[in-house]
Formats: structure tokens, C-alpha cells, sequence
């Protein structure tokens, strides 16, 4: 298996595993929509992000991409923080099959090393609170938990949903 940068050729493989994410995080988050457009959206996305100060990430073995990992420099308003340039880690993603390998960690030392190399100080990212094999995996490498997001809905459906 070996980690590299993403190519033009690896999208379809890319936008099926990003559907699957947004499928999968909808069941913990009620405001997600999954629809025959959800991939090609994220895929603008994650080009656009990705464009000037990005990088995907895939894991790949005998030609086939087992996984892949996403993220971006983002600047942050002048006079509001410490550090202007954050890395956003947007997306780590391994098929189910190959869960539980080691993929998912190595996809997310390389992201982070693109970070350092970078020298950016700190790297955010988000995952739901109910995915606790990616927090458990994201706590292993350094990440702290600092903020929550709070949703109400007014139809009183969250509870229900999850």
C-alpha cells in the first residue's frame, strides 16, 4: 500500500467514497441531504479548496484506492487570532473493508505532515460526536476536542433521527 497525491483519474473512485461519507454522517446529522448530486458537489468542492493551498490524499494498493485524505489551508481574519493560516482536514476516508489497517492513520500522518511542511500551527477538523472510532483515532494523534455544535430543530426531529 503507498500513499500519494490524488490524480484527475482517481475521482470517480474519490466521489463514490465521498457519497458514502455523507451518507454515513446523515445518520448522525439530521440537516445532511443525499441525492444524486451530493458527490459532484463535494468533488467543486474539494477542488476548489484544494486549488491553491490543498491537497488530496489517496491510499492505494495494486491499483485499486483504498481510501483517501483531503484538506486545505484556510485564512483566518487578521486581528480575530493568534495564527491566521489554519489547516482544515476536510475528509479521511477508508473503504470498510480495509478498515482497521493502519490506512486510515497513515492517510492522516500524511495529511498532517502536509501541514508541517507548511508550517501551520494548528490543523481543525470535525467529525460527529457519535463516530467514536475516527474521535478515538483523532485523539491518538494529538487532536483535542475544544468546541460542540449545537443544532435545534424546531420539528422537534433530531432525537428521533439519531
Amino acid at each position: 500500500m503507498r500513499i500519494r497525491v490524488a490524480e484527475e483519474k482517481d475521482w470517480d473512485d474519490i466521489k463514490a467514497m465521498l457519497e458514502e461519507i455523507h451518507r454515513f454522517e446523515s445518520q448522525f446529522d439530521p440537516t445532511y441531504l443525499v441525492d444524486e448530486e451530493t458527490a459532484e458537489v463535494l468533488e467543486k468542492w474539494i477542488k476548489k479548496g484544494t486549488k491553491k493551498d490543498g491537497v488530496v490524499f489517496v491510499a492505494e494498493k495494486d491499483g485499486e484506492i483504498l481510501g483517501f485524505a483531503c484538506g486545505w489551508i484556510t485564512k483566518r481574519p487578521e486581528h480575530l487570532y493568534k495564527e491566521r493560516l489554519m489547516g482544515d482536514f476536510c475528509y479521511l476516508f477508508v473503504k470498510e473493508e480495509y478498515r482497521g489497517k493502519g490506512i486510515g492513520r497513515k492517510l492522516a500522518e500524511t495529511m498532517l505532515d502536509f501541514f508541517r511542511k507548511k508550517s501551520i500551527r494548528f490543523v481543525i477538523l470535525e467529525t460527529h460526536q457519535k463516530n467514536e472510532r475516527a474521535r478515538e483515532l483523532y485523539r491518538e494523534l494529538g487532536f483535542e476536542e475544544i468546541s460542540v455544535n449545537l443544532v435545534h430543530d424546531f420539528h422537534g426531529k433530531i432525537k428521533k433521527s439519531l
